[in-house]
């Protein structure tokens, strides 16, 4: 940056030097002075050129960090949104796991459709298979063929009104969900028809 002011503060300096020199041998006429005068105007015009050059370069180049560090930034957003889901996640998971040895097996799947729900925004395809077997052990082994009275029995109050509130359609759309979707779907509707009847 520096070469930039030495190198034209060198090249004026020179052009004085050699104007003081032929002004020096040729001596001032007014023809001389209208020349000086139109030379001056030229080192002007050409110094103000220059810095708006130099001036659209940087600012060109201020633009391009700029939207580096934007791409950055929203990359690393992303990565923080993408974490945090998949804890949440994990943490429903680990919480429906939990809730399931204790016998509370519509609680435990409503845990999962939870878990699910963060994995898809997290997009994290071995979260999914992992609640997905899951959900299908405890369907499997606890739901499919038991009454739902009995299993309602252990399980909290408003249990019921909420699995029956779950939304399949506001679900979030993800392409590693789609190899789960229709099993995914599929339990948890056949458990809000069975508390519906």
């Amino acid at each position: 940056k520096k070469s930039v002011y030495i190198l034209p503060s060198i090249s004026i300096l020179i052009s004085f030097l050699a104007l003081s020199i032929a002004s020096a041998k040729v001596g001032i006429t007014s023809e001389f002075f209208i020349s000086l005068i139109a030379s001056l105007m030229g080192v002007c015009a050409t110094i103000m050129v220059g810095l708006q050059i130099y001036n659209s370069i940087e600012f060109n180049r201020a633009i391009k960090d700029i939207n580096k560090k934007q791409e950055m930034l929203s990359k690393e957003i992303e990565d923080v949104r993408r974490n945090s889901n998949l804890h949440k996640s994990q943490l429903r998971l680990v919480q429906g796991i939990s809730i399931s040895i204790n016998q509370q097996y519509i609680s435990a799947i409503y845990s999962l459709y939870w878990a699910m729900e963060y994995a898809i925004l997290a997009n994290d395809y071995k979260e999914m298979n992992l609640i997905m077997s899951n959900m299908q052990k405890i369907y499997d082994t606890h739901i499919k063929e038991e009454k739902i009275s009995s299993i309602l029995f252990q399980e909290e109050n408003d249990i019921k009104e909420r699995f029956l509130n779950i939304n399949l359609k506001s679900l979030p759309n993800s392409r590693n969900f789609l190899d789960f979707k229709v099993q995914f779907e599929r339990i948890i509707s056949e458990i809000q028809n069975r508390l519906q009847s």
